[in-house]
């Protein structure tokens, strides 16, 4: 082997040994965390403050007196007191269809009414649960007017318009659908309503709207924010 040749084996042996002999650098990250994840919460049963808007459609049946059935709409609105209960206050419009040919329906139209009031649920199921039955009690003061289809004479005036204060309680138990932005409901329920004996024209035999029972169901749509 000639002297060149022993002499680039040599190098090229050194240079390996060399090169093998460094040490690897060693590359480390800083960990930096991220602030919105430590302060984002995941979405769970801790997590229950919601607040809603409702609306609603209910028929109800009017089990006695010369009424026949009723009908109203509402708007309300509801916020969450815990992972189970929720209470909310409404405002609506409806009216009161009363039967033909009776005492009632001869002397007055059909009562339109304007309404407010407050309720109350217990679901039992968490409000994060997709199906969600519940039970609710509600109360509502409503102003009735109508027409008199002759005139009353109440202290020597003719009297065309009359109206009085209704009050009511409902309970009853339903079952809501939470989907991703809207949620679905339905209900059934049952109670009561009384008016003044009083009207607000002066008449104080208010027997033509007395005190009576009802059953009616309920539809709604709910938006949360």
């Amino acid at each position: 082997m000639t002297t060149q040749k022993v002499t680039a084996v040599c190098l090229l042996l050194f240079a390996c040994l060399s090169a093998w002999a460094q040490p690897v650098p060693v590359i480390t990250h800083e960990v930096v965390p991220d602030e919105d994840a430590v302060t984002r919460r995941p979405r769970g049963d801790d997590d229950w403050h919601r607040i809603s808007l409702e609306a609603t459609m209910e028929h109800r049946r009017i089990l006695n007196g010369d009424y026949d059935w009723s009908s109203d709409v509402t708007l309300q609105g509801v916020v969450t007191i815990n992972k189970h209960e929720s209470a909310g206050l409404l405002l609506g419009v409806g009216g009161i269809a009363l039967r033909k040919d009776t005492f009632s329906s001869k002397l007055i139209t059909d009562p339109g009414y304007v309404q407010w009031g407050f309720f109350g649920r217990y679901c039992f199921t968490s409000l994060h649960s997709v199906v969600q039955p519940y039970v609710c009690a509600e109360a509502r003061l409503s102003w009735l007017n109508w027409d008199y289809r002759t005139p009353m004479i109440v202290n020597g005036q003719a009297v065309t318009v009359d109206g009085v204060e209704m009050g009511e309680g409902t309970v009853g138990a339903g079952l809501a659908i939470h989907l991703l932005h809207v949620d679905a409901f339905g209900e059934v329920d049952c109670g009561g309503f009384f008016t003044r004996g009083t009207t607000d024209a002066g008449i104080e035999d208010n027997s033509f709207l007395p005190p009576a029972g009802y059953i009616g169901v309920k539809i709604g749509l709910a938006v949360t924010f």
